[in-house]
């Protein structure tokens, strides 16, 4: 994905050839889509993880009240699309993904991978929602930097739970991609495994000592 930055109205028709371009993309449809790293991820509770349909299916997607400049376009961490915001206004355009099963009192972790093109001003957010929203993560003024791996955890209260998004980038854009949500309260299956076989072990060594005595 290529940006040009430039200053005054021909940062508006930045905007609006990059708008083009998206536009452009998704009309090739999801078919020439390549899967997203996040689709591999064992036990990924979100659906469109990584806007591999080419638009915001399955998301929840509120324009800002001015300025608003968000879509899914090629240039992706992995795949072949990521989502982008660019507000001219410093005001969020967000993104959120609800009705995700969760069980109270599990821990879930949340990942996924954001990108700033150093322009500003600019600023995000990242939380989850159940009766109201938490914020777990926000920043502004963010320095250039290429696709980066952030991470957050949180202990579910309810029995759905929602994670949302929100960013504005004026000069420029920020993008978030691969997002995933799991419930690290559940032990892996090898895990499980090994586990019992320690118990298995364990009872055997306790039934010879006993034998022995």
């Amino acid at each position: 994905m290529t940006r040009c930055h430039t200053a005054g109205s021909g940062g508006h028709m930045k905007k609006f050839a990059f708008a083009i371009a998206a536009l452009l993309a998704v009309g090739t449809g999801s078919a020439n889509a390549t899967p997203s790293l996040c689709n591999a991820v064992a036990g990924n509770l979100l659906q469109n993880c990584g806007f591999e349909s080419g638009d915001f299916a399955h998301w929840n997607p509120k324009a800002a009240s001015s300025g608003s400049d968000f879509f899914v376009s090629t240039g992706g961490n992995s795949g072949s699309f990521g989502a982008f915001f660019g507000d001219t206004a410093q005001q969020f355009d967000s993104l959120f993904q609800g009705g995700i099963p969760t069980t109270p009192g599990h821990t879930y972790d949340l990942t996924y991978y954001f990108q700033s093109d150093g322009n500003t001003p600019s600023a995000g957010y990242v939380g989850y929602f159940d009766t109201t929203f938490h914020v777990l993560g926000s920043g502004s003024a963010f320095p250039p930097f290429s696709w980066t791996l952030l991470d957050f955890t949180f202990v579910a209260t309810t029995p759905n739970t929602g994670i949302g998004f929100g960013a504005y980038d004026g000069p420029g854009f920020l993008g978030i991609d691969d997002v995933v949500l799991r419930d690290v309260s559940v032990p892996e299956p090898f895990t499980l495994g090994v586990f019992g076989a320690g118990l298995a072990g364990a009872f055997a060594m306790r039934r010879r000592k006993r034998n022995s005595a």
